[in-house]
């Protein structure tokens, strides 16, 4: 007798399918199946099973999600990964790389943001060191200053002799100081060197510096640049044709007439001395 006689109808039967008996059970992978009689023969009905094969988990509902972990270590999407980082400036990408290693090796693989980002620490670190020299050079110059500066209240030694130092470029000493004196009289000396055989030298009567005076016409002409002042030689006034004009005084001065020698006002003016 079969081996199927002997199944009792009010059981149902698992018989476990091996790979020699594998007829119409190929489209299953593995597992168990439920045989139920069914008017005269056994009718095969497969359990309900859940193949293994692995897929895409779901992430709905959830409140936060890494999706550059996602896209860039987890899965290889780099092109989308360096679409989304070429959306970020330079300031964030510094920030990105510093969340954690993953987001750092995201940022590091990908060549122009990771350029774009070191550029970026270059610029700063060099700004930060100019800074600290400005800063530096400003505190120098607070201290050089005044010795009444907070560093200076605070008990800090300071050079004495770099107190009264001036930044910044010096000129270099010139020719010392000339008297007002001494500068006209090189003046006198440096316009006699031009004089024709006609003229002579007289002070100007309006800033004392030396005018040729031509004796033939008796009119004075100041050398210096700022005032080149023509007047007459007799009168002061301007150069004119013909006698000079002197204006009358209002009240005439009595003059006395000059002392014979031996007289009696001459004998007492002797007397008084």
């Amino acid at each position: 007798m079969d081996e199927t006689e002997n199944i009792n109808v009010n059981e149902t039967p698992h018989i476990l399918i091996n790979s020699t008996n594998r007829s119409w059970y190929d489209s299953v992978d593995s597992g168990y199946v439920s045989l139920t009689p069914q008017s005269g023969g056994y009718t095969p009905i497969i359990s309900g099973y859940k193949s293994r094969v692995s897929s895409t988990p779901d992430y709905t509902g959830r409140e936060t999600v890494d999706i550059l972990s996602l896209l860039g270590d987890r899965s290889n999407h780099w092109r989308i990964v360096s679409k989304i980082l070429s959306f970020l400036g330079p300031q964030d990408l510094c920030s990105v790389s510093m969340v954690s290693k993953t987001w750092r090796t995201i940022c590091m693989n990908d060549s122009k943001a990771n350029t774009r980002r070191l550029i970026h620490v270059i610029l700063r670190k060099n700004v930060k060191e100019n800074l600290k020299l400005i800063k530096k050079s400003k505190i120098e110059g607070d201290i050089q200053s005044s010795p009444k500066s907070r560093y200076a209240r605070k008990g800090y030694l300071l050079e004495v002799q770099n107190l009264l130092q001036v930044p910044g470029n010096q000129l270099p000493p010139g020719s010392p100081p000339v008297s007002p004196s001494k500068v006209k009289f090189h003046s006198f000396v440096k316009a006699s060197r031009t004089l024709a055989p006609w003229e002579h030298l007289l002070p100007c009567p309006n800033c004392s510096f030396p005018c040729h005076v031509d004796g033939e016409k008796n009119v004075g002409t100041c050398s210096r640049q700022g005032c080149s002042m023509e007047f007459c030689t007799f009168c002061s006034s301007r150069p004119h044709t013909g006698p000079c004009k002197t204006p009358l005084l209002a009240t005439p001065t009595k003059r006395n007439k000059r002392l014979v020698i031996g007289s009696r006002q001459s004998k007492r003016n002797l007397r008084r001395l």
